[in-house]
């Protein structure tokens, strides 16, 4: 048994050696691989600790897959997230907060790859979610919530009550519906694209999008999930399609087929395309589908 103890210890004191908890304040993270369009680039978002300003400072990075070489993309900007590359490679899309305030909000910025400063096409006032390129590299879709109707009697603007049901116990404000926007990767005006009381699931960068936007590869629809409401854990009720060109920007289920299962979870099947690939809760009485 002392022998026993004494190992113990001796193996203690050796971890010791190795970690102490101030460790952690230089701790590393890497997070969001994406591979360029001609595989020869991985750009990752790498996070370290700010000990002084109680945050994590991120940037991303771009590695060359045969040598492992880096070169930082982004610098000093806030808030940086999802970095994504341009069908063509030429250029990187982000998030990053809008400018170095307290509260500004995340916004799509676009440099070139090569180098020189990046620019921001988004001005969303409840910041962008997540966003997606279309295959031809003109435009991008993102997603923001709405902004709250404008109070105008005395009694609207002093009613302060909203509605919490399932969302996290620090909401201090309603929860809003979130929607897809469009704009020009070159920079211009936003255009909505979908709106209603129903809701894209909301998503919490620099964490993953609950339900990402897909582009179809000809550009003409944006596959998304709709909610019913904003709220949290609002079921799913099922993917649609936005059309993009041709008729007025609508959001409708032609081509959709959807079911829900005993235990109240949905499954639903899109034709987008020849094939359209999605995932669902799979649960025990789920057998083989051909």
């Amino acid at each position: 048994m002392k022998r026993a103890i004494f190992i113990l210890f001796i193996a203690t004191a050796a971890f010791a050696d190795r970690w102490s908890p101030n460790d952690r304040f230089r701790t590393v993270g890497v997070s969001d691989p994406q591979i360029s369009p001609d595989g020869k680039l991985v750009a990752i978002v790498v996070s370290r600790p700010n000990i002084k300003d109680n945050r994590n400072e991120t940037e991303i990075v771009a590695v060359d897959a045969a040598s492992g070489a880096t070169r930082a993309l982004t610098f000093e900007r806030r808030g940086v997230a999802s970095p994504r590359w341009s069908p063509d490679g030429e250029r990187m899309a982000f998030l990053a907060n809008a400018s170095a305030d307290r509260d500004a909000k995340r916004q799509i910025w676009i440099m070139n790859t090569s180098g020189g400063d990046a620019r921001r096409i988004t001005d969303a006032p409840n910041g962008v979610q997540q966003f997606a390129w279309s295959p031809d590299g003109l435009q991008l879709a993102f997603v923001t919530a709405d902004e709250p109707e404008k109070k105008t009697s005395d009694i609207e603007k002093n009613n302060k009550s909203f509605e919490i049901d399932d969302n996290d116990y620090l909401t201090s404000a309603a929860v809003l519906p979130s929607h897809v926007w469009l704009v020009p990767s070159a920079g211009g005006a936003a255009k909505r694209l979908t709106s209603g009381a129903w809701s894209v699931p909301v998503a919490h960068p620099p964490g993953p999008a609950p339900s990402p936007l897909v582009w179809s590869p000809d550009g003409t629809l944006l596959a998304i999930t709709m909610r019913s409401t904003p709220h949290e854990k609002t079921p799913d009720a099922g993917l649609s399609h936005a059309r993009i060109r041709g008729t007025p920007c609508s959001t409708d289920r032609q081509g959709l087929s959807s079911g829900r299962r005993s235990n109240g979870t949905s499954r639903t099947r899109a034709r987008l395309g020849p094939l359209t690939a999605y995932y669902t809760t799979k649960t025990s009485n789920d057998s083989a589908r051909s």
